[in-house]
Formats: C-alpha cells, sequence, structure tokens
C-alpha cells in the first residue's frame, strides 16, 4: 500500500509540474504569438486539478497530516486517543465509500454519454477524468482500513 500511495502522489506531482509548464506555455503563447494553446482551461480543470487534488489524498491519509486540533487530543488518556483514531478512521472510510458510490454513479453515466467539452477548435472528452474520483476513493478506504486494523492491533 505505502508502494501504491508514493506512487500516486508521485504522479499527482508530476502533473502539477505539467501543469505549471503547460499554462506557462500557454501564457507565452498567447503573449507572443497572441495565439493561447487550444483547450489549457479545459485540460487544467478538468484533468490536473481533480488529479492533483484526489491521487494525494491516500497519501495524506496515509502520512496522518490532515488537520488536527491536538490542543484538544494532547490530553486524552491513551485509551480514549486510541478510540478518537478508531472513529477518524470510520469517517474516514465513510467517506471514501461515499466518494466512490457518487463517484461511480457520475463516472458510468459520463462514460456511457462520452462526456466531453467545446474547445476553441474541436472537442476534448473528459469523462475519463471522473474515474480518478473513484480510483482515490477506493484507495481512501483501504488505507482507512489498514489504518483502523493497526491501530486495534496497537491496543
Amino acid at each position: 500500500m505505502k508502494a501504491l500511495n508514493r506512487f500516486m502522489v508521485f504522479g499527482s506531482s508530476v502533473l502539477l509540474g505539467l501543469m505549471a509548464l503547460h499554462m506557462t506555455a500557454d501564457a507565452l503563447s498567447s503573449y507572443l504569438f497572441d495565439y493561447p494553446i487550444d483547450g489549457t482551461i479545459e485540460l487544467v480543470s478538468r484533468y490536473y486539478m481533480i488529479a492533483i487534488v484526489y491521487l494525494s489524498m491516500a497519501y495524506v491519509q496515509s502520512r496522518d497530516q490532515h488537520i488536527v486540533a491536538e490542543i484538544f487530543s494532547d490530553g486524552f488518556s491513551a485509551r480514549f486517543s486510541c478510540l478518537c483514531q478508531c472513529l477518524t478512521q470510520l469517517l474516514f472510510i465513510g467517506f471514501g465509500v461515499l466518494l466512490v458510490w457518487r463517484g461511480s454513479i457520475d463516472a458510468v453515466r459520463n462514460t456511457m454519454i462520452s462526456e466531453s467539452t467545446q474547445t476553441i477548435t474541436g472537442t476534448l472528452m473528459v469523462w475519463p477524468s471522473r474515474w480518478i474520483v473513484v480510483a482515490s476513493g477506493i484507495m481512501i478506504v483501504l488505507q482507512s482500513g489498514l489504518m483502523l486494523l493497526n491501530e486495534v492491533r496497537r491496543r
């Protein structure tokens, strides 16, 4: 699971760099040649941003790097802290299940209709990006499930 999480965050990082290069090239092309690169806005909003956000969610979960209100939890007993960790993992599992469920409905529907968006010179197929959300939800469920099992075994 660690290797898969690292691969997904690496992919997310690569896409972040590609997005920056793509947007820079588009800005330069617009400025120097008065001709923007077709589909830049669509690719950024429909592929790059979705992948960057969703692909790194399971990695953040695996590192336990989500926002935490430690001012409240530092004074808890070990038993209550364990209970809070278990509850947190169960909530993340629920979040992941909802993400997979709703994401699958959207992904299937948009795959069936071959969802696309109009660019200046043509169309861009955007239905594949819907499956990124589903994959991310599956990863969150798996990661949170493993973390819950590890927390229960430790106590």
